[in-house]
């Protein structure tokens, strides 16, 4: 998510969801955000610079706040729980990510579009060498569909 210091917020909007919550301090933007993002039936972006950034010694960017990060987590955390999500929350040294814990893993068909039977075959390669290893980011369900036209040739699938 990506929101900035400067957001602005309908004011009963924001006492509907509560205001700011004490237990999130140094977050309460990010919280805010999130519960916010749940609720609106309309997110816009203001094309105008209406704020700029100034770190000193104690800002948060600076590392001056080191609590700052555990009650961004947490408030990452509680979004995650108030959604009924079966995920986990991970810190990264600069940002936070949610992964989620897919239990049936739904089948995904990759289709390459291409006009070249000699880029369709190292595609194809390729692609089926990175399918088998099943490493991180690879996942199992991967169907691989090479679909290719051409004038001459006419269409062919590799499935």
């Amino acid at each position: 998510m990506y929101t900035g210091h400067l957001s602005a917020y309908r004011r009963s909007f924001a006492l509907c969801l509560g205001g700011l919550r004490k237990e999130f301090d140094l977050s309460q933007d990010y919280d805010f955000a999130l519960r916010a993002s749940e609720r609106a039936r309309e997110i816009v972006h203001i094309p105008h610079v209406l704020y700029h950034w100034r770190e000193h010694p104690a800002s948060g960017a600076a590392g001056g706040k080191p609590h700052a990060r555990q009650s961004n987590l947490a408030a990452l955390a509680d979004a995650v729980k108030r959604r009924g999500l079966d995920a986990e929350v991970l810190e990264y040294p600069t940002a936070n990510r949610v992964r989620m814990r897919l239990r049936n893993l739904p089948r995904v068909s990759v289709i390459v579009p291409t006009d070249s039977p000699i880029r369709l075959t190292k595609c194809a390669r390729e692609t089926s060498a990175a399918n088998s290893l099943r490493g991180p980011g690879i996942h199992p369900g991967y169907k691989f569909r090479f679909d290719w036209q051409t004038p001459r040739l006419g269409r062919a699938d590799l499935t």
